[in-house]
């Protein structure tokens, strides 16, 4: 015998893994509801969307390289790792990444040229360099001096001589580039003597005396040097 009326069910809703349940006699109804996949991320297992369970594992990043500019990036979620590689160049002036062609600046026109000097420069990529052959100095040559007197009597004198009145004249050749031969000749009165003999100077043999030499530039045979100068330009960056 019973008294009194049903109490009824008190429904609990269904879950992801429960059907619909009687939270007072356990009696369920219908099915569980089922999960809600979301599908696995870079970071992330399959999750359910209602009850958070997961399922499998993490998909995993799809790395793409790191280039110049940007880190080493994820190709789904683009999440970076790391940093840029950076740009590649030969040397502090070259211009142009070796990776991806990247250009850095350019190069400004060259100023002007210095002063030509003696200290070598050697030419690089921002500093050009010209040359020249100037004349530093002279070979050396030797040059002859001579003199003498000449008397009324028409001789020739290697000093004033006194025997020969006062009608002496000096005379002398000036510096020749070359020598006179020493040889001896007769003059008027049959006497031998000695001096330095040409006959180029007045067209007749004569004789001259008193010796000397000096050294004295060549200016027929110069010595060279070299000389330099330069422009420079300098490098405008982007």
């Amino acid at each position: 015998m019973t008294e009194g009326s049903e109490v009824g069910h008190k429904w609990q809703a269904a879950t992801c893994t429960a059907p619909k349940t009687c939270s007072v006699c356990k009696a369920t109804e219908g099915s569980a509801a089922g999960h809600k996949w979301q599908a696995a991320t870079c970071t992330v297992p399959k999750t359910c969307s209602v009850c958070k369970a997961t399922e499998g594992s993490a998909s995993g990043h799809k790395w793409q390289a790191a280039t110049c500019t940007a880190p080493k990036t994820c190709s789904v979620c683009k999440a970076t790792e790391g940093s840029a590689a950076g740009h590649k160049y030969d040397s502090d002036v070259d211009l142009n990444c070796n990776v991806c062609g990247y250009v850095r600046g350019y190069w400004s026109d060259y100023g002007a040229w210095s002063a030509w000097q003696d200290t070598a420069i050697t030419e690089t990529i921002s500093c050009d360099v010209e040359t020249q052959q100037a004349i530093a100095g002279y070979n050396k040559k030797t040059q002859w001096f001579y003199s003498r007197y000449y008397g009324k009597s028409g001789s020739y004198y290697l000093a004033w001589h006194e025997a020969s009145g006062i009608c002496l004249t000096y005379e002398d050749t000036g510096w020749l580039d070359f020598p006179l031969e020493y040889k001896s000749y007769t003059n008027k009165k049959g006497e031998t003597s000695w001096g330095y003999g040409m006959n180029v100077l007045d067209n007749k043999y004569i004789h001259w005396y008193n010796e000397q030499t000096r050294e004295v530039d060549d200016l027929n045979s110069p010595i060279y040097k070299t000389q330099y100068r330069y422009r420079t330009r300098t490098i405008i960056w982007y």
